[in-house]
């Protein structure tokens, strides 16, 4: 979510899921950056060992939860669940992390990161919650 509530180039996802309409950015959990790094220090093949990197700001008192999602083709995203990572305990920014291989070929691949709040909407690669924020990252890979 930006200042005004919004993100720029909203909704920040390759399928159109939207974020939550009552977020605010730094007022409640937000998304700020998505990296996705090689293990092998170098571009991204078919069975590499890959480490997405979510830079979230969530407040002590909100229970916010990170679910990483992998999809092997832009084109016709599926969304594959990779894990969930506990983002709040602490006030503001914060790196979580999560390891994943990139085990389906495809030119283009792409990573989802869900900040839900709550468990209550449970996993989901676009879980419609009220303060929820949802961004991708597509990045290249060799066949």
């Amino acid at each position: 979510t930006g200042s005004n509530g919004r993100e720029p180039n909203f909704p920040n996802t390759l399928d159109g899921c939207k974020d939550g309409s009552r977020g605010k950015y730094h007022k409640h959990g937000s998304i700020d950056r998505i990296v996705v790094k090689s293990e092998n220090g170098s571009g991204f093949a078919v069975g590499d060992q890959i480490t997405i990197e979510a830079t979230v700001f969530t407040r002590k008192r909100d229970s916010y939860y990170a679910d990483f999602y992998y999809s092997p083709d832009i084109t016709a995203a599926n969304w594959i669940f990779i894990g969930e990572v506990y983002a709040s305990g602490s006030n503001g920014a914060k790196v979580l992390s999560m390891n994943s291989n990139l085990f389906l070929p495809g030119q283009l691949q792409a990573i989802r990161v869900n900040l839900r709040q709550g468990d209550a909407t449970g996993k989901s690669p676009c879980s419609g919650g009220n303060r929820d924020d949802v961004d991708d990252i597509v990045f290249a890979v060799q066949n």
